[in-house]
């Protein structure tokens, strides 16, 4: 029996899950990841966590491909990780109930196709269906109208009914956070399925930062959801009144903003590797959480907390619900204006929250097939292996090794639909995989001038 995890080609936090829990289920059984983008189907198959194989798949029959792979590799269960730019054949596929379904909802698209319920930076506050419908009205902000099924959509009941009746023929949802659960059950009362799993932690080796006078960090990428302009009118107001508050950003500003703050460091893009290093050198106090909207999850949360530095956050979503579960910090309320959330950063307590906090990380490994799928894991007595090694021997289907690392989605899209020719498609190739198509130009260059017949 094998697997597949099934994604939106995406990045950040949902990335990371689904990447790692295709290289940790691999060592339990054969693993198919296949990320789309519409009618753009790029797939791995994984075993013992490496990519023994990898396929790429364009156009009106990428989805019956993309089945006739899942069944040739005795693939039983499709896991599920976003909705967005999936095409009708893909959505029909999986309504067939030709797999055992399961889908993670890292966020709400479910019910809101701005995805995580803000426009212009501002929390709705999930103000009702008539507000939701004059938000989606104002779709300035996007390059076009929100798209279901290829149709524009401008009423929030027809989105969510869409997303409902999809979700009540799904086998297993799961959900990061209780809070998350809570939100959804609002407007899916009858999706009693929905089922809290954190997300897991590869935990790293502990170590206590070095105190020093107040320093204030923060994480990630700070887009308006993520609380840029709370970032930008605290940082600018305690400049103004002349607090001795130095604010360090692990990441980005986006957009990026001219003229910051003399108080705010933006430090730039990080690795999780190497960002426990430059934290202990900047010696932060505690870490502020800025976001505005209900977080699903937050894999940054988790790099203060290994290292045992308190956390203060606005009181909403996964992040509010995780700190006061470890007693990692404290919270304030979502709509303070900046002077009080200033006096929140001041009047933070976070040497008491250093001593009662429990600063460990549990969740640090996914669900056992059995505890995930209940007993489809044991459904299958093929051995997925084989079933791989047999199909590698037969398959006659056009490989092409490399990986999407190499090319952004979208000039990928654009230089398969924009362009037909045939010099396009070997941009394509090359974009793909340099080394193997240098190689097989090589290797028919030489058969000419051997005298072979170039066309064979």
């Amino acid at each position: 029996m094998s697997i597949c995890i099934m994604s939106t080609l995406l990045t950040g936090g949902t990335k990371r899950h689904y990447a790692e829990m295709a290289e940790t289920y691999s060592h339990r059984c054969l693993v198919v990841l296949a990320e789309y983008l519409q009618d753009v189907i790029y797939m791995q198959f994984l075993l013992h966590g490496d990519v023994v194989k990898t396929k790429i798949m364009l156009g009106k029959f990428a989805v019956r491909e993309l089945d006739e792979e899942l069944r040739k590799h005795d693939v039983k269960i499709i896991h599920l990780h976003h909705f967005i730019y999936m095409c009708e054949d893909l959505r029909l596929l999986l309504m067939s109930r030709k797999y055992t379904l399961a889908v993670t909802l890292h966020d709400y698209y479910t019910v809101c196709p701005r995805i995580n319920m803000t426009f212009r930076g501002v929390y709705c506050r999930e103000s009702g269906s008539e507000k939701c419908n004059e938000c989606m009205e104002k779709h300035e902000d996007n390059i076009e109208p929100f798209r279901m099924q290829g149709n524009a959509v401008s009423d929030i009941h027809a989105w969510r009914r869409y997303f409902d009746d999809f979700l009540q023929i799904v086998d297993y949802v799961f959900v990061p956070s209780a809070d998350q659960r809570s939100r959804l059950l609002r407007y899916f009362p009858t999706l009693a399925k929905i089922r809290v799993v954190e997300n897991p932690e590869i935990v790293l080796p502990r170590q206590d930062a070095k105190k020093k006078p107040l320093r204030i960090g923060i994480l990630g990428g700070i887009s308006a959801a993520k609380g840029r302009a709370v970032l930008l009118r605290c940082a600018r107001l305690a400049e103004q009144k002349g607090l001795n508050i130095r604010f360090i950003l692990f990441g980005t500003l986006e957009p990026p903003e001219r003229g910051v703050p003399d108080n705010l460091l933006v430090k730039g893009r990080y690795t999780e590797a190497g960002v426990y290093e430059q934290i202990r050198g900047e010696q932060i106090d505690f870490f502020w959480f800025t976001a505005v909207w209900p977080e699903t999850y937050s894999y940054v949360l988790t790099i203060p907390i290994r290292m045992g530095i308190p956390v203060i956050a606005a009181d909403i979503g996964a992040i509010a619900e995780r700190i006061k579960r470890g007693r990692w910090g404290g919270v304030y309320p979502l709509e303070s204006e900046a002077d009080e959330i200033l006096g929140a950063l001041r009047d933070f307590d976070y040497d008491h929250y250093r001593r009662i906090g429990d600063f460990t990380v549990r969740n640090d490994h996914f669900l056992s097939f059995e505890e995930m799928y209940g007993d489809i894991g044991l459904q299958s007595n093929v051995d997925s292996t084989d079933v791989f090694e047999q199909n590698r021997q037969n398959d006659e289907a056009v490989m092409i090794c490399g990986s999407l690392d190499k090319i952004e989605p979208n000039e990928l899209r654009f230089l398969w639909h924009k362009k037909s020719g045939f010099v396009w498609k070997c941009r394509l190739l090359w974009a793909v995989d340099k080394l193997r198509l240098w190689e097989r130009c090589k290797a028919k260059i030489t058969e000419r001038f051997r005298g072979l017949d170039y066309a064979r």
